[in-house]
């Protein structure tokens, strides 16, 4: 029988955060990491986040493959549904990041 274990301080793979609210995932990314409200690309309403909503009313649909390239995207978790969610979860909104196309 083989035994396979994570190595602590491997960062997750982006996609391990997609789906996640931010509550969840923030002992998961490092701390220097940009967090962007996709409201107006991806539901074509305002921006709303302002860091001092709580952590769980939002929902990471975008981030960069390499972790720490400094970049997140949210939506707020009432918005996650349909084609946002089969789409973050799927390809993902990484394209929407800056940081994801250094």
């Amino acid at each position: 029988m083989i035994g396979l274990s994570a190595c602590a301080g491997v960062p997750p793979r982006y996609d391990s955060v997609i789906g996640m609210t931010l509550l969840d995932a923030t002992p998961l990314l490092p701390g220097d990491l940009s967090t962007y409200d996709l409201s107006t690309p991806l539901l074509d309403v305002e921006p709303s986040y302002d860091g001092g909503e709580p952590a769980g009313r939002w929902v990471i649909v975008a981030q960069c493959p390499d972790i720490n390239a400094g970049a997140i995207g949210i939506v707020p978790i009432d918005d996650y549904a349909g084609d946002i969610k089969t789409t973050a979860e799927g390809q993902g909104w990484n394209y929407t990041l800056l940081e994801c196309a250094e």
